[in-house]
C-alpha cells in the first residue's frame, strides 16, 4: 500500500468517522473526499457524520402567533427548532406537519 493511499485512507477516516471500503484506490478515496457532505439527508446537525439532532422541524400553524417580532398566522407551514416547535404545539398553535400523527 503507498503512503499517498495510506494518506488518503487516513483523511476520509477523520473527515467521515469511519474507515473507507478496503477496495478503493486512491482516485476513488480523492472522490469521495472531495464530495460535498453537506447535503447528506442523514446527515441532521451538519457535522459531516450521519445522525445527530434535528436543526429543525416543520410545523403548521392553526391560529395566528408571534415569533419574535414577526406575526405569522394559519395556515403557514414554519421551520423552528425543535424546543420552540414543542411549545407551539403544547399550547394548541401549531400541529405536526408528518402525515401520520403519532399522538
Amino acid at each position: 500500500m503507498s503512503e499517498a493511499l495510506v494518506a488518503l485512507r487516513e483523511q476520509y477516516s477523520d473527515k467521515f468517522g469511519k474507515k473507507p471500503f478496503h477496495g478503493w484506490d486512491e482516485a476513488q478515496l480523492t472522490a469521495k473526499l472531495a464530495e460535498d457532505v453537506a447535503h447528506d439527508p442523514l446527515d441532521h446537525d451538519g457535522d459531516g457524520k450521519k445522525g445527530g439532532s434535528v436543526a429543525s422541524v416543520k410545523v403548521v400553524l392553526k391560529r395566528s402567533h408571534w415569533i419574535g417580532e414577526e406575526r405569522h398566522d394559519p395556515p403557514e407551514v414554519l421551520s423552528v427548532d425543535i424546543d420552540t416547535a414543542m411549545r407551539l404545539i403544547e399550547k394548541g398553535v401549531a400541529g405536526r406537519t408528518d402525515p401520520l400523527k403519532a399522538e
